[in-house]
Formats: structure tokens, sequence, C-alpha cells
């Protein structure tokens, strides 16, 4: 069985998004809650969209069966800010992505 072959086109972003803050085990001032917050941070790769999330990976290996590497998933809710930078990468994917 042959798997069907497909471009896929990238866009080169930055993110800027909020990661979930957890605090170490052990017992807690309950005034905690009015303290802790999420941090803000930045990522920058190339983007595949999904309906839950993105995804952003920074390494294509082109020459072995094009391999990605340094996935980050963001949630989209978690999403502040998306920059496009103009900059787009084909990538061939084989089969299906959903």
């Amino acid at each position: 069985m042959s798997k069907e072959k497909r471009k896929l086109k990238l866009d080169l972003v930055r993110v800027t998004w909020l990661d979930a803050y957890e605090e170490p085990s052990g017992w807690l001032e309950p005034k905690i809650l009015d303290t802790v917050k999420c941090s803000e941070c930045i990522s920058y790769g190339l983007m595949y969209k999904r309906k839950d999330a993105i995804v952003l990976f920074g390494d294509i290996a082109k020459d072995i069966s094009c391999e990605i590497g340094r996935l980050t998933i963001i949630p989209k809710g978690w999403i502040k800010d998306i920059k496009y930078f103009g900059v787009q990468e084909e990538i061939i994917v084989s089969g299906s992505l959903e």
C-alpha cells in the first residue's frame, strides 16, 4: 500500500503564550492563591495549526524522511499573540496528519 504524499507549508512565527503554573508539593498558606500566576512565554518556530492547539517545531531533517524535532504543543486558549515573519518552509508529509 503506497502512502499519499503532500506538501505542507508552514509559517515561521513568534508565539506569546501563558504556561500553566504548578507549585512544588508541600503545605502552603492559602494567601498564596492571590499571588501565584502563569508565566508569559515566548517561543519561535515553524507552526502547524490543529483544531485544539498549535504545534511549533524548530528542526527539519529533510534527508531522513523529513523528520521534525524540538516540538512544543500550545493549546489555543493559552495563546496571547502570534507574530508572522513572512517566511514559509515546505515539508513533504506521507499519509494523513489527522
